[in-house]
């Protein structure tokens, strides 16, 4: 099994993100451009860098500082409950109110209330649990 955030676990997230034509779509009629970091809770930095361009993915790589506009950390413990199953909106929103996944950039609310925007954070975290569970 690829660890998490390893370079592995990070072409088959690009690959599982950007075959998703519906998801591209959506994020792409939203004119969704961001580059977004992901990691561990604690740690200075985070493990990795996602640039998206109109919904595709364009660039996975680690992050050796790049420019971020959301950055996204979670307890080792979340990361973990995410290789094994998919979490839905009510379970993204308890670990984001228990403080298991933080915003270290990027305004959580403001995002959970676009529903373009919410549908598509919550199919970033089912992505992360197929790059375990799909053949």
């Amino acid at each position: 099994m690829a660890e998490i955030f390893s370079k592995e676990w990070m072409a088959k997230y690009k690959s599982l993100w950007n075959t998703d034509a519906d998801h591209v779509k959506q994020l792409a009629d939203s004119g969704f451009t961001s580059n977004v970091g992901f990691g561990m809770a604690g740690e200075d930095d985070p493990r990795i860098v996602i640039e998206i361009q109109h919904g595709v993915i364009t660039k996975l790589e680690p992050y050796i500082g790049q420019s971020l506009d959301w950055d996204v950390r979670g307890k080792p413990a979340f990361w973990l409950e995410i290789t094994k199953k998919a979490p839905n909106i009510m379970k993204i929103g308890l670990a984001y109110t228990s403080r298991d996944l933080k915003f270290v950039k990027g305004d959580y609310a403001a995002m959970i209330k676009e529903p373009r925007l919410s549908n598509a954070f919550i199919k970033c975290f089912k992505f992360m649990s197929l790059v375990y569970t799909a053949s």
